[in-house]
């Protein structure tokens, strides 16, 4: 059993098999999101529990109760009966604990996660949801905040999580836009009710620049480094445009449709890894699929013109073309299901490369 200090007197982190575990000598405070003793709470005993490997998500609804049981009576606690209990399908030895302190305040948060299926609040998820995942937090406050101020917390860590995803670029699983969670995240918030009481924890407050500092840096680790569902900084663009549900092949596929190119789906598809494999341009057809998102959403800037025109000379920069200016076929990749931005600039740099002379305009 591994075993780890946290903020407040008498507070630890214990990690037995797959089992991590917050205990206290003394009551905490807790609010929830956990499905075992969820809601406002008192209690010595925070869990959360990884699911074994041969559950599915039909073993785990079927008795999620007897699990999270079983895995309290195996801590063996003496004097606790009573605990709040989280489930997750992430590694929970790749956790994270993240403490800091201002003055008599301190917090620390312990984070596991994985983004197997990472999603988008608002989306349509679309498919079964795969088994690894859960981004699940536990936020312990040596202080004192009222009740709403610990509601508050809530928010600002779950804040703090979405800022971390979208610093490490995880994506949804079901469209490929920019994720904010996953669907089965929870979040745990204790006091311990040490001292003056604190009516404020947004993310400006004393409080909340706690909590938010250490959820965001907490998650960073445990999904950077989970060894299921993990997105470490230093993976390949390859990777990060599947992510976007932009694989080589589906790219190859839709530019196999536009004419002008006068290439099949095979030869444009080893292009394209060609492109991959250098450095150079492989960030820059990553770049085009962030103008893409950009325009997605609806943040391109309109005085920057026609798209189909900023598209070609955007693929002249890295094509070096003679005439990233001329005029054009406004029909030309229309064929083409892709975001926009990248279309335009793909044709325009595969064109340069297969010599095809680059007399139109594109949309």
């Amino acid at each position: 059993m591994k075993q780890f200090k946290l903020v407040g007197e008498g507070i630890k982190l214990i990690i037995k098999d797959d089992i991590l575990a917050v205990l206290s000598d003394s009551s905490l405070t807790t609010v929830s999101s956990a499905f075992h003793n969820g809601g406002f709470q008192k209690t010595n005993v925070l869990i959360n529990a990884q699911v074994p490997k041969e559950y599915n998500d039909g073993h785990l609804h079927q008795d999620p109760e007897q699990f999270i049981q079983r895995c309290f009576a195996r801590l063996e606690l003496q004097n606790a009966s009573e605990f709040v209990g989280m489930i997750t399908f992430a590694v929970v030895e790749a956790f994270s604990i993240v403490s800091a302190c201002e003055g008599d305040l301190a917090v620390s948060v312990v984070a596991t996660g994985g983004c197997t299926h990472a999603e988008s609040a608002g989306e349509k998820s679309m498919g079964p949801q795969p088994g690894p995942g859960t981004i699940n937090l536990i936020v312990v406050i040596d202080g004192n905040p009222t009740e709403s101020c610990l509601v508050s917390s809530i928010i600002t860590a779950t804040e703090a999580k979405s800022a971390a995803l979208k610093e490490l670029d995880v994506r949804s699983l079901y469209i490929g836009n920019e994720a904010t969670g996953t669907p089965t995240d929870a979040i745990v918030v204790a006091k311990t009710g040490r001292g003056a009481e604190i009516v404020y924890s947004g993310p400006i407050s004393k409080l909340g620049r706690l909590i938010a500092c250490c959820a965001k840096q907490a998650v960073r680790e445990a999904i950077a480094k989970a060894p299921i569902g993990g997105y470490p900084l230093a993976r390949s663009m390859k990777r990060r445009l599947e992510e976007r549900h932009l694989a080589v092949d589906r790219l190859a596929a839709e530019l196999a449709k536009v004419k002008s190119l006068g290439q099949d789906e095979k030869a444009i598809a080893a292009e394209l890894t060609k492109l991959l494999d250098d450095p150079a341009s492989a960030a820059f057809v990553f770049a085009a699929s962030e103008l893409s998102d950009r325009f997605i959403q609806g943040a391109f800037p309109a005085e920057l013109g026609c798209l189909g025109v900023l598209g070609q000379k955007f693929g002249a920069l890295r094509a070096e073309s003679r005439k990233p200016e001329a005029q054009a076929d406004p029909g030309d990749g229309r064929e083409a299901d892709l975001p926009v931005f990248l279309k335009n600039a793909l044709i325009a740099v595969l064109k340069n490369r297969f010599n095809v002379e680059n007399t139109e305009s594109l949309i």
